[in-house]
């Protein structure tokens, strides 16, 4: 494992976006059913979520770690998947990301 993943900040950062990411999982079945109160408390999750995702990202973009450098490629390319460009920057890609969600949540203030 590289010096990066390696770092208790990293470590931690890492396990929080794990259990978010299993809460928003489980939650994913449940949204036909949830109030729109519940379902704004699922895109501030979301929104949480995002927002480590991101520090982590520009952690990584800052570090020299080989593998560090390595997984943001890879989170990079699966982003097209979300219908980012290949070529988009870090910044682009979670710009899309909050958009899709500030979208979400005006959708449910109507």
């Amino acid at each position: 494992m590289g010096k990066f993943f390696s770092s208790e900040i990293v470590k931690k950062t890492m396990e929080e976006l794990s259990e978010m990411q299993q809460e928003l999982i489980r939650q994913v079945l449940y949204i036909p059913y949830m109030t729109d109160f519940q379902k704004k408390d699922h895109l501030v999750l979301m929104k949480s979520f995002l927002e480590k995702q991101k520090i982590l990202l520009f952690r990584m973009n800052l570090s020299d770690d080989i593998e560090a450098k390595e997984v943001q490629k890879e989170i990079m390319k699966n982003a097209t998947m979300f219908g980012v460009t290949e070529n988009a920057s870090i910044e682009e890609f979670f710009e899309s990301l909050e958009k899709t969600i500030d979208g979400l949540a005006k959708i449910l203030e109507e």
